[in-house]
């Protein structure tokens, strides 16, 4: 929450959002940017970042869901490819799919996309 309202009630599943603790409204909230961070990691990795409990089976889902299949199977080392620095060895639009598929990964009720799709390949 960046700020109260004037006026009126700003509510996520029926509860004012005042009554949420900072801590349980982001986690109820997926936001994918327009820029997003990579680590000097894995694609796994970099998508595990959501929710580290997950398994690999829902990875592979977010990946599908973020159409970043096709990509991932073209790489010889799949998921566990490095991505570099900010993700500096995939191109703008693949980035924001791997923001994207940690975003279904998340599986939050909300999902703000801030331009999400500014960059992405066809």
């Amino acid at each position: 929450r960046f700020w109260d309202p004037a006026e009126g009630v700003v509510s996520l599943s029926g509860y004012d959002l005042r009554r949420y603790r900072l801590d349980d409204l982001r986690r109820e909230i997926a936001l994918v940017a327009q820029d997003t961070y990579l680590f000097n990691d894995t694609l796994r990795a970099n998508i595990r970042l959501a929710r580290p409990s997950a398994s690999d089976a829902e990875v592979l889902a977010a990946v599908e869901r973020a159409a970043l299949r096709d990509f991932v199977e073209s790489l010889p080392d799949g998921l566990d490819t490095v991505v570099g620095e900010r993700g500096a060895r995939l191109s703008g639009g693949q980035r924001q799919r791997v923001a994207i598929a940690r975003a279904f990964l998340k599986y939050a009720p909300v999902l703000i996309l801030v331009e999400a799709t500014s960059h992405l390949d066809s």
